[in-house]
């Protein structure tokens, strides 16, 4: 089907998630079986995503936060810009970006090292900042596997369990501040202060979205701009903050192909030494596809129609009878008074739809009793599986 395709418009843009080596291959033969010289691709240089996908871009290696002469009576701001100032990717940018507290262990040889370095960090989180609790997260992940929340920073037999856990599952981790986010209710559910900004086509894309989470996973997301912020948590002055270093970020990256990413912040507190001083932080860089891009081009083909629209997207999980037809054929019988689109589903596995309203929080709303009434008509499931 690609292919046919994409003899039918050899101009098409196939817009990829990542440019991993395995799918360049991919694109190499499908080029070769449409006949074609070249394939229009959207997506970020390879080398760009190898370096940036990884959180260990963010933070100082424990080693390196030890060799630090600081005092610790210091500001914690002012103690977490100089560890800043050796994270990766302040080497890369030329300029420390905002983040949350935390160091990066790297692999060791042995589960009894890791348990060391994990234990070293939780005491400089404890005496450089006052912290009590922490969240180990892999440095390479997706959806929010394997991230372990509220940890308690100075119990030293669960660290020791963590390391062991981390070391045979692998790869670099992160122990960071656990965070405290304003929340605001969207019917039976909490949305947390975690925004997302975009880089769409090399630049900083208007807007920006909250995340509907299930535990530590992606579920969907509501549109917001500097007006409508506010009513969800987030003072504009807020959102201009974050829209500023999403700026400075993207304008580093130009030069070396960015074309796509998203940016996790943390609109926060941390408690400790900062007591409830809010705290506005970089939380996650992915140089690639991210899942709210759904929403923003089912936003673009509304915009056609309507300006100054209000839109949210919900990740639902299919049951085995939710096929496409199926499901286009009900959300068409709901859209009214405003539009409802499928934009993929796969029965059994997942789906996603999205929908417009008169304000983020009616769009938002909507989306959550769409999926209700798909679950009440047996076409999704009431509750993901643990």
């Amino acid at each position: 089907r690609l292919i046919t395709l994409l003899q039918a418009n050899p101009q098409r843009v196939v817009a990829l998630y990542s440019l991993e080596p395995e799918m360049q291959l991919f694109l190499l033969w499908l080029c070769q079986q449409a006949g074609l010289d070249e394939i229009l691709v959207d997506a970020n240089p390879a080398h760009l995503g190898a370096v940036w996908n990884c959180k260990a871009m963010l933070h100082p290696t424990v080693v390196a936060a030890q060799q630090l002469d600081l005092d610790n009576r210091l500001d914690p701001a002012t103690l977490l810009a100089r560890e800043s100032a050796v994270a990766p990717a302040t080497e890369k940018l030329g300029f420390v970006l905002p983040v949350i507290p935390g160091y990066t262990l790297p692999v060791q040889a042995t589960a009894t090292a890791l348990a060391a370095q994990l234990q070293a960090a939780a005491d400089l989180l404890r005496q450089r900042y006052g912290l009590e609790r922490g969240c180990l997260k892999p440095s390479r992940g997706g959806d929010g596997g394997r991230i372990v929340l509220d940890i308690d920073l100075g119990d030293h037999a669960h660290l020791q369990r963590l390391a062991e856990t981390a070391w045979h599952l692998g790869g670099d981790y992160l122990l960071e501040a656990q965070v405290s986010y304003n929340r605001v209710s969207v019917g039976t559910e909490q949305v947390i202060t975690a925004p997302s900004f975009h880089v769409r086509y090399g630049a900083v894309a208007p807007g920006m979205t909250l995340q509907f989470i299930r535990g530590t996973s992606w579920k969907g997301n509501i549109y917001l701009t500097p007006e409508t912020s506010p009513a969800f948590g987030i003072a504009t002055a807020s959102y201009v903050t974050m829209q500023d270093t999403m700026e400075r970020l993207t304008k580093a990256l130009q030069a070396q192909g960015l074309v796509r990413a998203g940016v996790d912040f943390a609109v926060c507190q941390l408690g400790g030494r900062w007591g409830d001083r809010p705290v506005i932080a970089v939380q996650d860089i992915n140089i690639k596809l991210t899942g709210a891009e759904f929403l923003r081009v089912f936003r673009e083909r509304q915009q056609a129609e309507v300006q100054a629209i209000a839109t949210a997207s919900r990740v639902f999980r299919p049951t085995f009878a939710a096929t496409a037809h199926a499901v286009q054929q009900r959300l068409a019988m709901l859209a009214a008074p405003a539009p409802v689109e499928l934009i993929a589903v796969v029965p059994g596995r997942w789906g996603i739809f999205a929908a417009t309203g008169a304000t983020p929080q009616d769009a938002a709303q909507r989306v959550l009793d769409l999926e209700q009434q798909l679950v009440a008509d047996g076409l999704a499931e009431a509750q993901w599986p643990e």
